[in-house]
């Protein structure tokens, strides 16, 4: 048997810290008890093992770093101290934790993972159940209470600064160009640049709120970018961390945008009451917010789920709420992120939800609203003019619903994004039921070979 290789990592986190070897084995000890984990034995002989290069089973690794972690002033994970990462991939990012440290890990692995090992991330599955649990606990969770923490890297208003700017500017990118376009850019950043903030931050109270909030942000960007590519299993993962990011940073308006995200992704995957459970839970935290936009998104989003359950009397109650809470919204006064929710926004999710509660020809109208939308939003064109011309060809309107599907078509030309296959897929269902219409025809025949084998769904955003 090979000899082990001793743990320096280990031995120098310890040396740093100040702690002796039965110290931390006493702190571990203390600790495992207060998680309520079975009550461990170990000693300085444990720990000598581990300097050793053995390595602890179970939830020690993350017990020592923990530890470690308060002296130091800065969160340790199990690849600081040498240790092998705990989760499986399968688990890797699904867990809301209550713990920060623990949290900051997460987000981190999951960072980490993606960049190097994306791989082994996308042989995982979405789960229907995967956003009961971080639901639950962003809504019952005590208000944030971060403290000034110490740390080996100071962080400034200049970090908040860069960090959402990039997140800006790659935003603007995925409108345009879906989120193909630059996905993996965004993941590296987050785990090039912002995780080690995250983990070895030296902040104010004030400025560790920004920074988590500003972290959850671009990780909630990197979890819609996945949902775009339907990368879901990876998406479901970034939304988690999005949310428990943004509850470490107070940022209740951001916790209702993502889950939001989490309802349009259940939506789309055809899980319309798992899709209405969290647009409530969204309209919830966006009435906390005070955000009249956010609310008018909650419940335009919740009225789709609501129609993919077959319940239209609830949906058209959502819809209507959502017309009044818009209606009460004040141009300037949302945040930041979610200026790209207007009144052709909002007919855009009206004509979705109508569509699939089967009222075609008041879709078409809605849809047609959608049209007057801003500059760089090009995918978002697509979705409208594809939803446009479905609506059009339920309706029996066949020739205007032809030109559409056409114009659709035309314009998603340089768009990395599944969602728009899709789309143009679910377009090419309908057009084929019109193969002997010449339009219909024209139309199916410009729609590229690889646009034609998505799976038909529609897109939500």
């Amino acid at each position: 048997m090979p000899a082990k290789t001793p743990n320096a990592h280990l031995a120098d986190h310890l040396a740093e810290a100040g702690i002796s070897r039965g110290g931390l084995a006493h702190r571990i000890n203390t600790l495992a008890v207060r998680r309520g984990l079975p009550a461990p034995r170990f000693n300085h002989a444990s720990v000598a093992r581990w300097l050793r290069g053995e390595q602890p089973r179970g939830r020690t690794p993350d017990l020592i770093a923990e530890v470690l972690s308060v002296p130091l002033g800065r969160t340790v994970t199990r690849a600081d101290i040498g240790m092998r990462s705990a989760l499986p991939v399968a688990d890797l990012g699904l867990s809301f934790e209550s713990d920060l440290n623990t949290a900051v890990v997460a987000a981190s692995d999951l960072y980490a993972t993606d960049a190097h090992r994306r791989a082994t991330l996308t042989r995982s599955a979405y789960t229907s159940v995967g956003f009961v649990v971080p639901a639950i606990r962003w809504m019952t969770a005590p208000a944030a209470d971060l403290m000034d923490r110490a740390g080996s890297r100071r962080v400034g208003g200049a970090n908040i600064i860069a960090i959402r700017e990039v997140t800006s500017t790659f935003r603007r990118l995925d409108n345009m160009f879906g989120g193909g376009y630059a996905r993996s850019t965004v993941v590296q950043y987050l785990a090039d640049e912002v995780s080690p903030l995250l983990r070895h931050g030296a902040y104010t109270a004030d400025v560790g709120r920004e920074l988590f909030s500003a972290a959850a942000e671009m990780t909630l960007l990197a979890g819609w970018m996945a949902f775009d590519l339907e990368q879901h299993p990876i998406a479901q993962r970034y939304l988690i961390q999005a949310l428990r990011l943004a509850q470490a940073g107070g940022d209740v308006a951001l916790g209702a945008e993502t889950l939001a995200a989490m309802s349009c992704q259940a939506g789309y995957l055809g899980e319309g009451a798992d899709a209405v459970d969290m647009a409530r839970a969204a309209h919830r935290s966006a009435r906390r917010s005070g955000s009249a936009a956010l609310m008018a998104e909650t419940l335009v989003t919740e009225a789709h789920g609501h129609a993919l359950t077959g319940d239209q009397r609830a949906c058209a109650v959502a819809l209507t709420g959502a017309e009044t809470a818009f209606d009460r919204s004040r141009p300037g006064g949302e945040p930041a992120w979610l200026q790209y929710f207007d009144g052709a926004y909002l007919s855009a999710k009206t004509g979705r939800a109508l569509l699939d509660a089967s009222d075609a020809p008041r879709s078409a109208d809605a849809m047609r609203l959608s049209l007057d939308m801003k500059g760089g939003f090009e995918r978002g064109h697509v979705f409208n003019l594809a939803l446009l011309a479905g609506a059009l060809l339920d309706s029996g309107r066949v020739d205007e619903g032809c030109a559409i599907a056409l114009h659709a078509i035309e314009s998603a030309d340089g768009i990395a994004s599944e969602r728009v296959n899709g789309e143009l897929a679910a377009v090419a269902g309908r057009l084929e039921r019109y193969g002997d219409f010449a339009p219909a025809r024209e139309a199916l025949a410009a729609l590229p070979t690889a646009r034609r084998g998505g799976r038909g769904r529609r897109a939500t955003r």
